[in-house]
């Protein structure tokens, strides 16, 4: 929800300072980064998540699943549906997102 809102303060409060994300283009952000010039724009409806498989241990969680969404990355269109994988630490009572790969990879 965080990330389909676009509001940088609202991602913000949910990744870990040690946050990064790899997209299927290859392109890699720090949180630094993907505040600044990484968000997508999604808009219109919330994305399909299906697939959904969590493991957790210790304070850490790691979800895979598949996702359907319309995105676009500079002037290339992403595949609409592609696998996640996030990881998410536990920090005071809230998960905070740590690593995220996004196996989208760009149309031709």
């Amino acid at each position: 929800d965080a990330v389909v809102s676009g509001d940088p303060t609202r991602i913000n409060a949910v990744i870990a300072p040690e946050f990064q994300i790899v997209r299927g283009s290859g392109l890699r952000y720090d949180s630094f980064t993907y505040l600044k010039e990484g968000l997508p724009n999604i808009g219109g409806e919330p994305p399909a998540v299906t697939e959904i498989q969590v493991t957790e241990s210790k304070g850490l969680m790691v979800v895979s699943y598949w996702l359907e969404i319309e995105v676009a990355e500079g002037d290339r269109r992403l595949t609409h549906r592609a696998p996640r994988l996030t990881v998410f630490r536990a920090v005071n009572g809230q998960w905070l997102v740590s690593a995220h790969a996004n196996f989208a990879v760009p149309a031709d």
